[in-house]
């Protein structure tokens, strides 16, 4: 028999040999009978104000929790969390981003362009994508051939 320490502001996941799994939060103490159960410490995601957590959970959902925010990795529940900065735009910058909106019928999806003007901090939801420019400038021997992302 063993005994593990869970400390405050923890959790942790107790597996049975059957595959049942109980929540300890801490401050607790976990019996452990080894070749019976096991313990498994749950990682913390945290986002501070300038950042967010992009959660993906097992039932193909996604989630943006703005900062500040914790949260406990729980494979039970969610696959991923990653932890992205807010994107910053200045007073006079705008960001273009388009969002996919669902019809009646699940087959048929629109889009609907938004435009964010700044100064302001954004996150993007799991249903928007931002519009990435391109700029191209002139080639300095041909006036009529164009370079791609040329500055």
């Amino acid at each position: 028999v063993l005994l593990r320490k869970i400390k405050r502001g923890r959790r942790a996941i107790v597996w049975n040999i059957n595959g049942d799994a109980i929540y300890i939060d801490g401050p607790s103490l976990a019996v452990v009978w080894p070749c019976i159960n096991r313990i498994q410490p749950l990682l913390m995601h945290q986002a501070n104000d300038m950042q967010y957590l992009e959660v993906k959970y097992v039932d193909g959902t996604t989630d943006i929790k703005p900062g500040p925010v914790a949260l406990y990795d729980d494979s039970l529940k969610i696959v991923s969390i990653l932890t992205k900065d807010l994107i910053t735009l200045d007073t006079n910058e705008l960001l273009v981003l388009y969002t996919q909106q669902e019809k009646e019928e699940k087959i048929d999806l629109s889009s609907v362009r938004h435009i964010i003007k700044g100064p302001t901090l954004y996150a993007p939801k799991p249903n928007e994508w931002i519009h990435e420019f391109t700029w191209h400038g002139e080639d300095g021997t041909h006036k009529t051939h164009i370079i791609p992302g040329a500055k």
